[in-house]
């Protein structure tokens, strides 16, 4: 009986078997070993592009949740029935208000049935307090360098105010940085004070 083809010594006999020598082997080795690195490599940076994206939609929805959180707070400043509202603080990083009590019906005295609110923007916090109840915390501490600021203005929007007996409205400006890139997300709005009158 004779032995199969590719037992055989006979070289010319082998020609015909199926097997991979070793360095056919070793070449796909090779070429696996490259596609896993670049493969890889792909695959590391569309996750770390998907986390930059999401970082910043992150700090655009936190940019506009400090924003809109701000414009409600400082609609509520108390006014006064002589035609001036209660804010005692008017600076570019500060604003210190009386807001009423719930149910407050003195429209005469900025003291009484009120507590004090308390904003303040301080590199890279931005902090909100309240007197009654005592209460305070931060509403972001990724404001970029100095990218915060309050503007006021009188009723024609674009004369700014001078003190609590002809402010109007309130400009607020905020930018939290990209991480993606050196630049900044910024938010601009100016709030109208309610006028109980």
């Amino acid at each position: 009986m004779d032995a199969p083809p590719c037992v055989s010594t006979d070289t010319s006999r082998r020609a015909g078997c199926g097997g991979f020598t070793l360095i056919e082997l070793i070449i796909v080795i090779v070429l696996l070993g490259i596609l896993a690195a670049v493969g890889s490599n792909m695959l590391s940076d569309s996750f770390t592009t998907t986390r930059m994206v999401n970082d910043g939609y992150a700090r655009q929805a936190e940019a506009r949740y400090v924003i809109e959180r701000l414009a409600r707070e400082i609609r509520e400043v108390k006014y006064l029935s002589a035609g001036s509202y209660c804010v005692t603080t008017m600076t570019s990083s500060q604003l210190v208000y009386q807001k009423p009590n719930v149910g407050s019906t003195d429209q005469t005295n900025c003291s009484t049935e009120s507590s004090t609110v308390t904003i303040g923007y301080s590199a890279p916090n931005l902090t909100i307090g309240y007197s009654s109840p005592s209460a305070s915390g931060t509403l972001t501490n990724a404001v970029a360098g100095s990218g915060f600021g309050f503007s006021y203005f009188q009723s024609d929007g674009t004369t700014a105010a001078t003190g609590n007996a002809d402010v109007r409205a309130v400009g607020i400006r905020l930018a939290v940085p990209d991480p993606s890139n050196s630049a900044n997300f910024e938010q601009n709005v100016r709030v109208s004070l309610r006028n109980s009158s």
